[in-house]
């Protein structure tokens, strides 16, 4: 009878296991970051450089721009596997050589993007003249800063990380980019292999088709009436709903109990982008909202 109960016990936990959602966190590749620019272009980049830097400045006298490009082995993430979330955070740095001296989130309008590369990268021996290509197509966003010292530790790179894995990811590069007007930058630290607090990262959320309980692929529908906003489900949702301002910051987190309707007042809330996190035990969904 022990044996019994423990084999039912045993294959209770396996299939929660099999149905639960996963959560796999990475760091970029010491071995493959590269910078750019374009003042420099027939100038190859320095290996393993401390800076991820995007920026619209000038060198030497000249205007152009600086791109930075990194690789994340996704490999393990299994060809079935369905991606419910991928959130990337990095991290200012105040000490850096480049840019505006400690303000590594200079300018105003120094919105950002994260890109997928769409030709082989092989070794850093590139410069701009010879760097790989890109696609601006469902890129990562970093929205304009409100702190000339800024991390940004909630950038949603959902549709960016599906596109990698289901395409021709080239090695999972990336590159960071922001070139719309002079003397504008992103500058975060890079990967150096050393996990620190500052270390770049990205959290990918998945789980497996047969997955239960599951409201990631359910329709959510959501509106905004003055200043309530409001999300209705398909079905009565338990869990918790997180609001996040752009830059990662949370701003509000609430259990919901079987609801089929949420409301948020939203009259003491800034302007702007806000990311919105709906999580159960078994899966996560965030949406992205104007306020």
């Amino acid at each position: 009878m022990k044996k019994i109960v423990f084999l039912i016990a045993f294959l209770h936990i396996a299939t929660s296991q099999l149905h639960a959602q996963i959560l796999a966190t990475f760091t970029p590749d010491p071995a493959f970051n590269a910078v750019v620019s374009y003042p420099f272009a027939n100038t190859n980049n320095t290996p393993n450089p401390a800076n991820y830097v995007a920026a619209l400045w000038t060198g030497n006298g000249t205007q152009g721009a600086w791109r930075s490009f990194f690789k994340i082995n996704l490999s393990s993430i299994p060809a079935n596997a369905v991606i419910d979330s991928a959130i990337f955070s990095f991290y200012a740095d105040i000490n850096s050589l480049w840019g505006n001296t400690g303000s590594p989130n200079f300018g105003i309008a120094n919105g950002a993007y994260i890109c997928r590369v769409t030709t082989q990268w092989n070794t850093n021996i590139f410069n701009w003249n010879t760097q790989p290509l890109y696609t601006l197509t469902n890129a990562a966003e970093l929205d304009q800063s409100i702190s000339v010292i800024q991390d940004y530790t909630h950038i949603d790179a959902t549709d960016l990380i599906k596109d990698i894995l289901l395409g021709t990811n080239n090695g999972f590069a990336f590159v960071l980019q922001q070139e719309m007007s002079k003397y504008n930058s992103q500058i975060f630290h890079a990967s150096n292999g050393v996990e620190s607090p500052t270390t770049p990262k990205l959290k990918v959320y998945y789980r497996f088709a047969n997955s239960v309980n599951n409201f990631s692929e359910e329709p959510i529908t959501y509106s905004k009436k003055g200043d309530q906003f409001s999300i209705f489900f398909d079905k009565n949702f338990d869990g918790t709903i997180s609001i996040y301002q752009s830059t990662g910051a949370l701003v509000k987190k609430e259990t919901c109990n079987n609801q089929s309707i949420y409301h948020l007042n939203t009259s003491s809330l800034p302007t702007g982008i806000y990311f919105i996190e709906l999580k159960n035990k078994m899966s996560s969904k965030t949406i992205k909202v104007l306020f």
